[in-house]
């Protein structure tokens, strides 16, 4: 797995996270779909909300970054190495000897 795939999943599994522990500490709380609010298990702590805003900031750029990355490398392999790197992907199709 290269670099960037792991801060891709690192970030999509701390950002919602980061984002329940805002709402939570912060005192807004989770309104599910209109009809459903959510217990606040935390309670509202000011610290810990502040760490979580930015946590889950933080986590969205570097999601950004390493999907903007991705696919810079893909397009790279795809217009100027051209290696048939999109072609290999596909289900079913075999990498050419």
């Amino acid at each position: 797995m290269h670099r960037a795939e792991q801060v891709l999943y690192a970030a999509m599994f701390v950002m919602p996270i980061s984002g329940y522990l805002y709402v939570m500490a912060g005192g807004y709380g989770v309104n599910l779909f209109g009809a459903v609010e959510l217990s606040n298990p935390i309670g509202e702590r000011e610290s810990l909300a502040i760490v979580a805003k930015w946590t889950h900031i933080l986590s969205g750029y570097a999601l950004l970054l390493a999907l903007a990355g991705h696919v810079g490398l893909v397009l790279r392999h795809q217009l100027i190495l051209k290696d048939g790197l999109l072609h290999r992907m596909l289900p079913g199709r075999r990498a050419d000897r």
